[in-house]
């Protein structure tokens, strides 16, 4: 369709009259859905292409009216409504109503059949056989697609939208979606940009209440969103006498500040500082407030703050300070709460997998979205080593290779290995050593970028072989991006720690913490017949142990 020929706008978009939030990481801080003023939102959507700007709050009109005395503009809403039989909770869009129209929506908003009624005047058909649904207008086969950003932060306001052909006001316009004269446009989301905005929405909420309020006192998830949101913003800025005063004076107040922190927390900002001192690699092609350099940024505070705290809890334990490695574990909070937003974005993106899959089942033409693939990734803590761990992923993942079956092995290792099949090898943030095993070192992954690899893949099924810092985390990325996971039974750490260390405690908690971490599997395969009976016997699931039985190459 020709720019000069076609209209656009935004259709699903939020101010901040949507104030009651789905994401556990907002609600946790206590912060509003959305932060973004009505006239901003318009005055942003114009600026970036639409004709005509809408907003669609929760259950509300008032961003909407906020703004209906402007050009382009229409009263529309995100309205909630419910199956009475089970209060199954539905989101419905509806545009270019009055008030008059949206009060009457607001009282049959508690039962969807109602509301359907009110919404659709064409005439109800026979009873749809398999869903028992009465199916609405002369042809219910017929869909329509619109496009919208859902944006609550401001950020992305356009991003996604509808175009329609030339309309020359808002009656025309919406003339042209009631007939579908109009397509979805613009780009897609993803779990980073949710991420993203999340911390636009929470950085928000921290100036308004804490910078605002003015209470005096310094708070470690200011300072954290300030790295992720401010820096960048600041590079921009020409460097003068003027500017470097003011950054003395910020410098000389932040000092006061930090006086009034604990040790513990003296210890984070300390780690921010050095951190931040440091000029990251960065695409200079690439704006400095874009999702990605945002994520960049926060890889970097949860990854090097979180090993640099492992360290400290490491080195107080081997001295026997224990309050001191509580004291370690309880001020990782902000650390948690900085990589929380992606966290959070992860498991809202792919909270659903199951029950789409289910769904596109039931319908032929969608039989090809019930995988995401036929791809598997395989994650080790070990492969440079020499063991059987080592080669029994090498000689599977070669064999797999030959057979053109998709495999990738999937490492962190301080050097990339090289293999005759497809490897994915992570740099190290560190390594440390095993206690009483020193000569066997551990590296400590970058996690947030483990689990974006594994979503960006589209990987149907991850297999763990190690119970490691990589493991675990392929474990919590397969949790949160809802994919099949297998765990191969490779080595008896039980035994080894029961040996090692000739304390039998230590060995039964080893079997609890194997337990645990294999219990969170789909399924574990064991190495015999033996194996998976000694493991059933120590507590694993007999239901879920099968078997991955060992093998001899007769060819070497």
């Amino acid at each position: 369709m020709d720019a000069e020929h076609e209209s656009k706008a935004d259709l699903h978009v939020h101010s901040k009259y949507s104030d009651r939030p789905s994401e556990w990481f907002l609600r946790r801080i206590g912060a509003p859905e959305c932060f973004v003023e009505p006239l901003e939102l318009y005055e942003r959507a114009r600026d970036r292409g639409m004709a005509f700007v809408t907003i669609t709050d929760h259950n509300c009109i008032r961003g909407a009216l906020e703004i209906a005395h402007l050009p382009g503009t229409f009263l529309s809403s995100e309205i909630t409504t419910y199956f009475p039989e089970d209060g199954c909770k539905i989101h419905v869009l509806v545009y270019g109503i009055t008030e008059e129209q949206f009060r009457t929506i607001q009282e049959l908003r508690a039962s969807i059949y109602d509301l359907h009624r009110y919404l659709t005047p064409a005439s109800i058909d026979a009873m749809a056989s398999r869903h028992n649904m009465a199916p609405t207008g002369p042809e219910p086969w017929v869909k329509w697609f619109t496009g919208g950003s859902d944006d609550h932060s401001g950020v992305y306001t356009a991003w996604a939208h509808t175009v329609t052909p030339y309309a020359a006001d808002v009656p025309e316009f919406l003339a042209q979606l009631r007939r579908g004269a109009h397509q979805p446009a613009g780009g897609s989301g993803s779990s980073v940009m949710m991420g993203h905005s999340l911390y636009h929405i929470a950085y928000s909420y921290y100036k308004a209440r804490f910078v605002r309020g003015g209470n005096g006192r310094p708070t470690l998830m200011g300072r954290v969103f300030e790295k992720l949101l401010e820096r960048a913003e600041a590079e921009r800025r020409p460097a003068g006498f003027g500017q470097w005063m003011r950054d003395l004076a910020t410098g000389f107040v932040w000092a006061r500040k930090k006086a009034r922190l604990s040790e513990v927390e003296r210890l984070l900002v300390d780690d921010f500082a050095a951190l931040f001192s440091r000029e990251p690699q960065r695409d200079t092609a690439s704006p400095p407030l874009d999702h990605r350099r945002t994520f960049e940024i926060a890889c970097q505070i949860c990854h090097t703050l979180g090993y640099s705290f492992l360290r400290r809890f490491e080195k107080h334990a081997r001295e026997g300070r224990l309050l001191e490695s509580l004291q370690m574990i309880a001020s990782l909070g902000p650390v948690a709460l900085s990589m929380a937003p992606y966290v959070a974005s992860f498991a809202a993106q792919h909270n659903d997998e199951a029950f789409l899959s289910d769904l596109a089942g039931r319908f032929p033409s969608a039989q090809h979205l019930r995988q995401k693939g036929r791809r598997r990734a395989w994650v080790t803590d070990t492969f440079a080593d020499v063991n059987g761990v080592t080669r029994t992923i090498r000689a599977l993942a070669a064999e797999a290779h030959q057979c053109g079956m998709p495999l990738t092995v999937i490492t962190c290792l301080e050097h990339a290995p090289e293999a005759p099949f497809d490897v994915k090898n992570f740099a190290p943030i560190g390594t440390f050593g095993i206690p009483e095993y020193e000569s066997q070192r551990v590296s400590f992954p970058p996690f947030l970028e483990v689990i974006e690899y594994l979503e960006k893949q589209r990987f149907d099924e991850v297999i763990i072989s190690t119970p490691g810092p990589l493991g675990l985390t392929a474990l919590a990325g397969a949790r949160l991006l809802n994919l099949r996971t297998t765990g191969i039974y490779h080595t008896d750490f039980p035994v080894y720690v029961g040996r090692m260390t000739q304390d039998d405690m230590l060995e039964e908690l080893t079997w609890k913490a194997m337990q645990w971490f294999y219990e969170q599997m789909d399924r574990t395969l064991a190495p015999s017949e033996y194996y998976r009976k000694h493991l059933a016997h120590h507590g694993f699931d007999p239901t879920k142990l099968g078997l991955l039985m060992r093998g001899v190459d007769t060819a070497e």
